[in-house]
C-alpha cells in the first residue's frame, strides 16, 4: 500500500490527514483491472492491475493519453460500475454503488435551463430533502465563493461558459460531499477564464479537508492545482508515476508558472504522457 505523502499546508493550516493520523486511505483500488465489451465487439481492456490509495483531504490530478482509462477510474471510484478483477472501497467499505459521500462533476455543466443559477445549485439538496430555508442560504453562500452571487437569479442561457461551470462547481459542492471527483471540469474553457475558475475553485476548496480527484489533458493545470500528480499509461492504464508537488497553499497560479519547481514537475509529467502518447 502506497504510504501517504508529505502532508501540504492548506489555506487555514490545516493538513491531508498522514498515516499516524489515519490508517486507512479515503479511496482505496486495490490491483483493479477493467474490462469492457459491447455486444460482438471484441473484449477491451480499459485499466489493469491498478493500486492506489489517495488520502483524505488531497488533491489528486489524473493525466494520461486519451483512452488511457482516467474516467474509468473516476467512475470505478463513483460506484457507477464495479471492477472486472481487485475491488475499489471507500473509508473501508467497499464501493458498490453511488454513495451520498461522493459528488461527481462531468465536463460539461449539464445544468438544468428551466432553473435559475440558485435553483440548479439547490437541485442535489432537493433530492436530500434540505429545508428551503437552508438550500436558499447553502446556494447562495457558494454562488458568492465562486463570484457569481448576483447572478443568482439567472438562467443558464443567460450565462458565460464560465459561469455555467462555476454553477455546476457549486451544485457538485452543495451536498457537502467527502470526495470531489471532477472529470475535466475546465476544458470547454478559454484559457483566460480558465485560469480564473481555478483559481476561484482552489479558494474553496482550500482548508476544507475534502479530498478532490481530479482529471484533465492540461498537465500545468494538474502541477497548478494538486498535490499529487498521477500519470497513467497508455490501454490497458495502470499508474506509471505517482508526483508529489511541493508547492505551498494557498496557490497564485498567475505566479506559480514561473517557479522553477513547478517548471521541473511539469517537464518531467510532460516526458512521460509524451512517452505514452507515442
Amino acid at each position: 500500500m502506497n504510504e501517504p505523502p508529505p502532508a501540504v499546508a492548506h489555506r487555514d493550516g490545516h493538513r491531508p490527514a498522514t498515516g499516524s493520523q489515519q490508517r486507512r486511505p479515503t479511496v482505496d483500488l486495490r490491483n483493479v483491472t477493467v474490462d469492457f465489451r459491447s455486444g460482438s465487439q471484441p473484449l477491451v481492456r480499459a485499466v489493469e492491475d491498478v493500486d492506489l490509495q489517495i488520502w483524505r483531504g488531497e488533491f489528486v490530478a489524473i493525466v494520461g493519453p486519451s483512452g488511457c482509462g482516467k474516467t474509468t477510474l473516476l467512475n470505478l471510484i463513483a460506484g457507477l460500475f464495479k471492477p472486472t478483477i481487485g475491488e475499489v472501497s471507500h473509508d473501508g467499505r467497499i464501493v458498490r454503488g453511488p454513495s451520498r459521500d461522493i459528488g461527481y462533476m462531468l465536463a460539461r455543466s449539464g445544468l438544468a435551463p428551466w432553473r435559475t443559477a440558485r435553483r440548479n445549485v439547490e437541485l442535489g439538496m432537493e433530492f436530500r430533502k434540505v429545508p428551503r430555508s437552508e438550500r436558499k442560504a447553502r446556494a447562495l453562500q457558494l454562488l458568492d465563493a465562486l463570484r457569481i452571487g448576483r447572478f443568482a437569479d439567472a438562467y443558464p442561457a443567460q450565462l458565460s461558459h464560465g459561469m455555467q461551470q462555476r454553477v455546476a462547481i457549486a451544485r457538485t459542492l452543495a451536498v457537502d460531499p467527502e470526495v470531489w471527483l471532477m472529470d475535466e471540469p475546465f476544458g470547454a474553457l478559454d484559457a483566460q477564464t480558465r485560469l480564473t475558475v481555478q483559481s476561484e475553485f482552489l479558494k474553496v476548496w482550500e482548508g476544507t479537508g475534502k479530498t478532490a480527484i481530479f482529471v484533465t489533458h492540461d498537465i500545468s493545470e494538474a502541477v497548478l492545482m494538486a498535490d499529487r500528480v498521477l500519470v497513467m499509461s497508455a490501454r490497458p492504464g495502470h499508474i506509471r508515476s505517482d508526483h508529489t508537488v511541493d508547492l505551498s497553499r494557498p496557490r497564485q497560479l498567475n505566479e506559480l508558472r514561473f517557479d522553477p519547481s513547478f517548471v521541473a514537475v511539469e517537464r518531467a509529467i510532460w516526458n512521460e504522457v509524451h512517452d505514452e502518447v507515442i
